[in-house]
């Protein structure tokens, strides 16, 4: 099997500082680390490998920084890395730009699986995977927490991770792209020779220029704006305040049901007849139904009098 493995570098929580003067993060004294979810990426990737042969091929877009990233992917056992760089490149490009590139340099390649580290919050998602899967056309799965082959290779048993803790078991059949949940799996610790040999190692770096690959100007490819796409921008959400007149407890409680209220339900008894009349009633009250004769008063053109 022929795994692929995108892997990005992201900031270091604990190096991330509030500059007390200004109130905004100190990005200079912010330290990047490979993306944990990624490196989870890399070793299930490692393990199919295993499993059921191959190679494990690891991609990175971005500048030379990423080398160490990619090191670190080869000192854990992969095949091969590769850093995709061009002269035009920002510092960073947006989603879609780096999903658009990433499938330009897959598409050269055989390949069963592509795999990315679950990189999104409990309030966002990722948007990398999904645009990759829509440029090289093949289905996303996310929060895969286990993974096994099936139909000799040619399909996977998949489990993901739901909202509440609850889990979907589904199956899907290669080629596919999957983002891997931290809980997959345990990285495996690289020997010290293998750390000394991907030190000394050469990174191997694809050139393409961002703006002769999308078509478009450089400025236009850097802003999001490339083929007319636009980041996703959702409506924000009202926070619910409580009642200040309220005490204490009445607003925690209402804080914690978001305000909701509690619906009431409406409770018919009695013989058949009379419960179908107070249903009837209640949808016409509601505006479900009409009463009789109303339609022809309002001279629906649909509707016409019965003889006498």
């Amino acid at each position: 099997m022929k795994v692929i493995v995108v892997v990005r570098r992201v900031p270091e929580p604990a190096s991330l500082e509030v500059d007390q003067r200004t109130g905004l993060v100190d990005f200079q004294r912010l330290v990047h680390i490979t993306s944990p979810p990624d490196l989870c990426a890399v070793e299930e990737g490692l393990r199919l490998r295993e499993k059921a042969g191959g190679q494990v091929t690891v991609l990175a877009p971005g500048p030379p920084e990423l080398e160490d990233s990619l090191r670190e992917c080869l000192a854990m056992g992969a095949d091969r890395v590769l850093r995709i760089w061009g002269s035009d490149w920002p510092r960073e490009i947006p989603p879609s730009a780096a999903a658009f590139v990433l499938a330009r340099v897959i598409r050269d390649r055989t390949f069963d699986l592509v795999l990315c580290g679950e990189n999104g919050g409990p309030f966002e998602a990722d948007p990398l995977p999904a645009w990759l899967s829509q440029c090289l056309q093949v289905p996303l799965v996310t929060a895969v927490t286990d993974l096994k082959m099936a139909d000799g290779g040619q399909g996977l048993l998949l489990q993901r991770k739901l909202e509440k803790g609850r889990r979907q078991v589904l199956e899907c059949r290669t080629p596919a792209l999957l983002t891997v949940d931290p809980s997959l799996n345990r990285l495996r610790e690289s020997s010290l020779p293998s750390l000394l040999r991907a030190l000394e190692a050469a990174v191997e770096t694809v050139e393409i220029e961002l703006g002769s690959i999308l078509g478009l100007l450089p400025e236009e490819v850097f802003s999001g704006n490339a083929g007319g796409l636009q980041p996703l921008n959702p409506a924000p959400l009202p926070i619910y305040t409580p009642d200040s007149s309220l005490p204490a407890r009445a607003r925690i409680e209402q804080m914690l049901s978001g305000g909701l209220v509690e619906k009431e339900g409406l409770l018919v008894e009695g013989p058949p007849g009379a419960v179908v009349e107070k249903i009837i009633g209640f949808l016409i009250k509601k505006g479900f139904l009409m009463e009789e004769g109303c339609l022809e008063k309002a001279g629906h053109p649909g509707v016409k009098a019965n003889p006498q």
